[in-house]
């Protein structure tokens, strides 16, 4: 019994450091395939000049939620060469109502001041923003013209915005939310990074690591050859 113990113990002091070797050695090498990142096939970049970060969430996703504040500091400094865009992800039937809200705010040029405040009401206020009658009375609650925002939520441009986006997260092979996209090829997500709050740095990494292939080779961030 006392043997088994001390076994115990060791596993106990070994699993956290094992943790740290790995973290460690994350920050002095390159990501590796498969374990920090997956190859996905090469998706259409809006700017191939610039290297792209794209981040898939769902607003009904906890650790979206816990992301956010990181997401909102790193974008403070983002470098001149990096460009960050969203992309709501759409993986159930159940995710189309609040997915056709960020593209009804987005038209209507209010998701900048109500993004976070999204995902505040649904985890924070337990409004459940899954139901169309839920969602329209708190859209009306932040000064949003109801009868306006209804028309756009429900419109044709909404709808083909909501296909688009199941096509995405097809294509883009997401699986889980948050997950972020460098340069429509090197796909990660928290659970590949080890939590939310290493999500970005091993993206920081990610981008260097697409940085240092166009310098290498004298092109575009997204004229490189891809493997």
């Amino acid at each position: 019994m006392k043997a088994r113990r001390r076994d115990l113990l060791r596993l106990g002091i070994a699993l956290p450091l094992a943790g740290l070797r790995l973290s460690q050695a994350r920050a002095a090498n390159a990501p590796m395939e498969e374990a920090d990142y997956r190859l996905i096939p090469q998706q259409p970049l809006p700017d191939p000049s610039k290297i792209e970060v794209l981040e898939f969430f769902y607003y009904g996703c906890r650790w979206c939620n816990e992301f956010e504040p990181f997401l909102t500091e790193w974008l403070g400094h983002l470098a001149p060469d990096v460009v960050f865009r969203r992309a709501p992800a759409l993986r159930t039937q159940r995710w189309i109502t609040l997915t056709r809200a960020y593209f009804a705010l987005e038209q209507m040029g209010e998701l900048g001041r109500l993004h976070g405040k999204v995902f505040r009401a649904f985890h924070r206020d337990n409004v459940n923003l899954e139901s169309e009658g839920e969602l329209m009375k708190w859209v009306t609650a932040q000064g949003v013209d109801p009868t306006r925002f209804e028309t756009v939520f429900r419109s044709a441009r909404t709808t083909s915005a909501v296909d688009r986006a199941h096509d995405a997260t097809g294509a883009y092979r997401i699986d889980s939310t948050p997950s972020l996209v460098v340069q429509g090829r090197y796909l990660t997500t928290s659970a590949m990074a080890g939590g939310v709050a290493e999500l970005l740095p091993l993206a920081d990494q990610l981008v260097e690591m697409v940085r240092a292939q166009s310098n290498k080779q004298g092109a575009a961030p997204g004229a490189y050859p891809l493997s």
